[in-house]
């Protein structure tokens, strides 16, 4: 299949029968579907998801599937990684602006953190994302997110929008600056995010 053909996703967190930041969702997947779909209608997720009956004490993760159409929708419990490690891993080759169902490079660059729990991707000496995570960086006062990251995630979008966070071009050289480093993607919101310190990160 035509790289450009690859089929898309949306992971979107569902906590108490409630489907969030659909509007981020809705407005990724209608540009995605843009650009390498030719579409020009919309498909709202609020319509189009039919949410099950769910254990409301339990988070799920709805993936929708699609390329010009929805193709698939799934939904399966969701249990949180657990990180308290990072590989410094340069790839100056890697490219990842689409969530992409296929994720073979970025398995590659997973494949190489040891022993380490996850990755941390540096492309031409500058910080983007770990596997499946965007990242910020505290100084102790300010929340910092890399200003080029693989893929702009739907969570980073809202953080962007409410000021949580800012964008910045992030160095490896320029870790020790920084105190603690926050992993957060839709499934993993600010308040519920993975944080460890900077001296956990590997080079």
């Amino acid at each position: 299949m035509n790289s450009l053909q690859e089929t898309c996703i949306e992971t979107i967190r569902c906590v108490g029968s409630r489907l969030e930041n659909l509007d981020f969702h809705n407005r990724r997947m209608h540009a995605t579907r843009q650009m390498l779909f030719g579409a020009e209608d919309f498909l709202d997720l609020r319509e189009l998801i039919q949410i099950p009956v769910l254990l409301t004490s339990h988070v799920y993760k709805c993936r929708v599937s699609y390329r010009s159409e929805i193709e698939a929708i799934e939904w399966e419990p969701y249990t949180k990684r657990q990180i308290r490690s990072l590989k410094v891993i340069k790839d100056d080759s890697i490219n990842y602006p689409f969530k992409r169902k296929q994720r073979n490079d970025l398995d590659k660059i997973y494949s190489q953190r040891e022993n380490y729990d996850d990755v941390l991707i540096v492309r031409h000496g500058y910080l983007t994302d770990t596997y499946v995570c965007n990242l910020a960086l505290s100084d102790g006062d300010t929340w910092l997110t890399p200003a080029e990251p693989l893929l702009k995630g739907t969570q980073r979008e809202y953080l962007l929008q409410k000021g949580v966070i800012q964008t910045a071009h992030l160095h490896i050289k320029d870790l020790h600056k920084f105190t603690d480093i926050r992993l957060f993607n839709a499934m993993m919101p600010w308040d519920d995010a993975i944080t460890i310190p900077v001296s956990q990160i590997y080079l």
